[in-house]
């Protein structure tokens, strides 16, 4: 898709998420259906999780294969881990911290190197 949209990522991120509900209408119609009639504010638990599927499903179907980190994102993720551990351990042991992203576990290295618990 990436090429076919000439490496522009807006448009390729686009036609994969209108792929995904044209998918959707075809293997679930009465999902797609209560989606076509739901408002923002009325929308379903339902609708509202497969929604946030689609939308992170298409982010990560175009994150980067291979490469690494950046160095300086390397140094943002060690920042933000021990500023999320830093005030938690104080007392000594290991902090508990959820991270809700969307991605491939990079934070999870440097959240431990920081004190947090890998459980």
């Amino acid at each position: 898709l990436l090429e076919r949209a000439n490496g522009n990522l807006d448009a390729a991120q686009a036609a994969f998420f209108q792929q995904s509900v044209m998918r959707l209408q075809q293997e679930e119609p009465e999902l797609f259906e209560k989606m076509q009639q739901a408002s923002v504010s009325m929308r379903s638990d339902e609708v509202h999780e497969k929604l946030v599927e689609m939308t992170w499903d298409t982010i990560a179907a175009f994150m980067p294969m291979a490469g690494g980190t950046p160095g300086e994102v390397k140094r943002k993720l060690r920042q933000v881990a021990r500023a999320a551990c830093d005030t938690s351990s104080r007392d000594g042991k290991k902090v508990s911290v959820l991270d809700v992203g969307c991605g491939d576990g990079a934070a999870l290295p440097y959240l431990v190197a920081a004190g947090a618990d890998e459980a």
